[in-house]
């Protein structure tokens, strides 16, 4: 089996406006691109390349009044050959969508209780709000955001009574798959 691997992690926000009063037009435009390739290995960006080896795309629904535990040392990922669990040690992006277009679904990502991964939120709690359409993002290009058995969970709540639809997406360092003879050698 051989296993291939590229990636970039891509924001970007773009605007123009043009007025128009009397004969006098005025343009206005702003943008804000941001984009990291990412190749396969271990590396960070103090290395001179920004790394990964292990990638996760998860979708699914949270149900009204209920939360999502994503635990960063167990997310089940599946393959062309089986399942299996990636056991994240550093991540480099957390892209979470709600992806619910319904007004009111908002859900909220929080680092609370035992063994949160709080360093996202620069060891506070968050609670941030995604609503309908909008996605949290988290990069870290330089392996300052461990994970281990203390720094490893996050919660998405949904405090309201509607099903939500959510993507996750993840990228980062695995010293050790889990649940499968896979291996991921270097390509």
């Amino acid at each position: 089996m051989a296993i291939s691997a590229s990636a970039s992690n891509n924001d970007a926000s773009n605007y123009t406006l043009t007025e128009t009063l009397g004969g006098n037009v005025s343009t206005r435009q702003g943008n804000l691109s941001l984009s990291q390739t990412i190749t396969y290995g271990t590396g960070d960006l103090s290395g001179g390349s920004v790394q990964a080896n292990a990638f996760t795309n998860n979708t699914g629904v949270i149900s009204g009044s209920n939360y999502l535990t994503i635990d960063f040392r167990a997310i089940t990922q599946s393959s062309a050959k089986s399942t299996y669990t990636v056991e994240y040690d550093q991540i480099r992006s957390i892209r979470f969508a709600n992806t619910s277009s319904t007004t009111g679904t908002q859900l909220y990502i929080r680092a609370t209780g035992s063994n949160a991964l709080d360093i996202v939120f620069n060891s506070q709690s968050g609670n941030l709000k995604i609503s309908p359409r909008t996605a949290y993002t988290y990069a870290d290009y330089l392996g300052e955001t461990p994970v281990d058995a203390s720094n490893r969970y996050l919660y998405v709540h949904n405090d309201g009574n509607e099903n939500v639809t959510y993507n996750l997406i993840t990228m980062g360092i695995s010293n050790a798959f889990t649940g499968t003879t896979d291996t991921i050698p270097t390509p």
